[in-house]
């Protein structure tokens, strides 16, 4: 996935996301590649695309429904759009973002952690989440 399957709205400017992130439970076993995340606050984006469910494979929906449960289960709040809402619905795309966001520092803020840990893929600077991490917005 790559930054253009982002959605930018010069009237709702969002935080950098670190992309193409792995996200391992409190034992390293592997969890999830997500396509972006925002450490600190806990919060996954995932790009969706349509090959993936084109072939019509339940299998397939269940798997990512899975996925999504483990993230959820670890802390992570999980943020889903499609080429659709980043090409025609960018703002409200970007809002909806913005409130998951909100949402993951209150769970911060309120003293819930995150489980899992978080490994940049791509060469950026490491990023790891501690299970009682309070870091609050800047």
């Amino acid at each position: 996935t790559s930054r253009t399957s982002f959605p930018a709205s010069p009237r709702a400017p969002l935080p950098e996301p670190e992309p193409q992130v792995w996200i391992t439970n409190s034992r390293a076993a592997p969890i999830a590649r997500v396509d972006f995340l925002w450490n600190r606050p806990g919060v996954v984006g995932e790009a969706d695309g349509a090959v993936k469910y084109a072939s019509g494979d339940p299998a397939i929906l269940l798997a990512e429904k899975r996925r999504q449960e483990r993230l959820e289960s670890l802390g992570f709040i999980v943020v889903r759009w499609d080429l659709h809402d980043v090409t025609t619905q960018a703002s409200q795309t970007s809002r909806r973002i913005q409130a998951a966001l909100d949402r993951a520092w209150r769970a911060r803020s309120a003293g819930i952690p995150l489980i899992g840990v978080c490994i940049p893929t791509a060469p950026v600077s490491p990023i790891i989440t501690h299970p009682n991490e309070q870091d609050s917005p800047a």
